[in-house]
């Protein structure tokens, strides 16, 4: 009897995922082979989209900018969530007062806070351009809108990712570092020998979350930009959605899609595969 009822649970979150994970990918997926304006009927088109995917010099550059905006939100997110983990992770009553209020921005949805980015940046309304040194400057121009979404992006996802890193430099045994003090060891010493490999399980799971979810961003970038200026900001999510919605390419913009999933398996094997490997090999 017990063991019915643990077959039933583990069935339960096992169905939801695939009716809502694998039979939408496996749908795309499916799709990606027909021709299809997402009104009339299907036809079978073969590998004819993924020939012209890759033929696509849209396809490409909108490759080049999700990666681009990927690099970016990682160096800028991981280390300064690594840094304030560690920080509020140590005792004092302004660390945990700053720790809960850090936490602000991912209360909010993309939506909310591309909207609230927007006005901010505005440049007659915004606030930013009161200040001197910012005045008469356009963060979202063409040459530097990237950078200011993958800035705006990091601005709500860090505190996310700062908690990561925290629960884990919590978990460490003080031990390790009262014995490094009595050695002598420095600062940096200590960090990188003892709690940068202690936290590398968290850094890896962390990257998984930061990677694919800027592979896949597309809320924020539509509101604020909707891919421009051009298409300056136009990454893969954005150049599907024109597709499929815009253009009425449905069959097309799965191939897309289709791509984007298998794209982020297999970086999301290239994080966690070799660590996995190394961890049963050490067991």
């Amino acid at each position: 009897m017990r063991n019915r009822a643990l077959a039933f649970f583990l069935l339960l979150p096992l169905a939801f995922y695939g009716l809502t994970v694998l039979l939408p990918v496996l749908s795309t997926l499916g799709l990606s082979f027909y021709r299809w304006d997402g009104v009339g009927s299907r036809e079978w088109a073969g590998w004819a989209n993924w020939i012209r995917l890759f033929g696509d010099e849209h396809f490409y550059h909108a490759l080049r900018v999700s990666f681009a905006f990927t690099l970016i939100a990682w160096l800028v997110q991981t280390p300064l969530a690594l840094a304030l983990g560690i920080y509020f992770a140590r005792k004092g009553i302004f660390r945990q007062v700053a720790s809960v209020f850090s936490f602000l921005p991912l209360l909010f949805s993309s939506t909310a806070v591309g909207t609230i980015w927007l006005y901010i940046l505005d440049p007659n309304l915004g606030v930013l351009y009161y200040l001197p040194f910012v005045r008469g400057l356009n963060p979202l121009a063409e040459q530097v809108a990237l950078l200011t979404l993958a800035l705006v992006t990091s601005w709500q996802y860090i505190p996310f990712h700062t908690l990561l890193y925290q629960a884990a430099y919590q978990g460490i045994p003080q031990d390790l570092y009262e014995a490094a003090a009595l050695d002598g060891a420095e600062d940096w010493d200590v960090f990188w020998h003892i709690t940068l490999p202690l936290l590398r399980p968290t850094l890896i799971t962390s990257s998984l979350i930061v990677v694919v979810g800027s592979l896949t961003y597309f809320d924020l970038i539509w509101v604020m930009t909707q891919g421009g200026p051009g298409y300056a900001t136009t990454n893969l999510p954005v150049y599907l959605y024109r597709l499929a919605f815009q253009n009425q390419e449905v069959a097309y913009g799965a191939t897309v899609g289709a791509f984007l999933a298998l794209l982020s398996v297999l970086i999301s094997w290239g994080l966690v595969g070799p660590s996995g490997l190394a961890s049963r090999r050490n067991s």
